[in-house]
């Protein structure tokens, strides 16, 4: 009986990410689609040369020559043929060069891909790495300021992002800093500048109230001028995107990893909490918690699809064998 419980448990928290975590960030992600007015196939072709690096470090016919792919390499090969019309017979991008082992290179989008078509993994790859202004808009909405009102009510923590060993004039007793520097002195920079203020601390060494945000600087704006930073401050401050992350975690940790299907009852206690907290807040973003909220508690109590979970576990031991075999690689 403890046996059966265990799996159970096992099965709905693959139903939580399968029926309640993958539809969530699914509206996400076409609420950012219909914000920037694209298509999915178009924002796929929008974005096609760096996708197909997270699948080759190899050069492909698209790259410069000073071009040098450092992606990590995040996607499978049949993540690609989800996503492209990869056939010999499908046409390429201008500059394509039809050469053996090069097939998967300069493609475009399949013209009917649907964000529904895509599973967690390939949806949380897309909106991590492509969908960062969406993460920025739903958090000024609940923050309710522009972004320069968000910088000089985070200069503090953005100051020790940049100074995380060094107290400085407005450090209180009790205030935690990083354990390391997220930013370097010409990223803090490009979000601040020197005020004519005179520190009303002046003994220390290290003075973050003189600086105040670039008036009218806004997250377009910056991502124009340093990608790499607006990453970083997107990872350190956006809600959406740590709950995306979070859920991805939990899922390689207690769903994709483990053969035995099984998940005990203190693990789905705390394991459900924490995946319900996200996926509620990310419903919240997409006005969608009261539906959210019914289609989980559903997932909690109702009967299980012992089909559906038979082919849940099929997917995932599938995905353990060819994870092992690229570890041999």
């Amino acid at each position: 009986m403890h046996e059966n419980n265990d799996r159970d448990n096992y099965y709905r928290i693959c139903g939580l990410l399968h029926d309640n975590a993958t539809p969530i960030c699914g509206k996400l992600m076409e609420q950012h689609l219909k914000r920037i007015n694209k298509s999915f196939p178009d924002f796929i072709d929008d974005h096609q040369h760096v996708i197909f690096h997270f699948y080759s470090a190899k050069k492909c016919c698209l790259c410069k020559c000073k071009d040098n792919p450092s992606c990590e390499l995040n996607l499978k090969k049949k993540q690609i043929m989800i996503l492209f019309e990869t056939d010999d017979k499908s046409q390429r991008r201008r500059g394509h060069k039809h050469q053996k082992n090069k097939n998967l290179c300069c493609c475009f989008a399949k013209k009917n891909i649907k964000v529904n078509d895509l599973d967690f993994t390939l949806l949380k790859f897309i909106l991590i790495n492509f969908c960062q202004e969406e993460f920025w808009c739903c958090f000024l909405v609940s923050y309710q300021h522009s972004f320069e009102q968000f910088l000089n009510e985070q200069k503090h923590n953005l100051f020790h992002l940049w100074q995380p060993s060094c107290a400085c004039c407005i450090c209180r007793t009790g205030y935690v800093r990083p354990n390391a520097n997220f930013i370097d002195k010409q990223q803090f920079r490009k979000l601040f500048i020197k005020t004519q203020a005179v520190c009303s601390t002046p003994s220390h060494q290290y003075h973050s109230c003189i600086y105040k945000a670039e008036p009218g600087l806004t997250y377009k704006e910056l991502k124009q001028r340093d990608l790499i930073l607006v990453y970083s401050l997107t990872n350190y401050f956006c809600p959406l995107r740590k709950c995306i992350e979070s859920l991805g975690v939990r899922r390689n940790d207690f769903v994709a990893h483990t053969k035995s299907a099984k998940v005990s009852c203190g693990d789905f206690d705390v394991l459900w909490q924490e995946m319900v907290k996200c996926i509620l807040e990310i419903a919240v973003a997409v006005d969608f918690k009261t539906e959210a909220e019914r289609r989980i508690d559903y997932q909690k109590s109702g009967p299980l699809d012992m089909n559906m979970c038979a082919q849940w576990q099929v997917e995932l031991l599938t995905e353990i064998k060819q994870n092992e075999v690229s570890k041999l690689i």
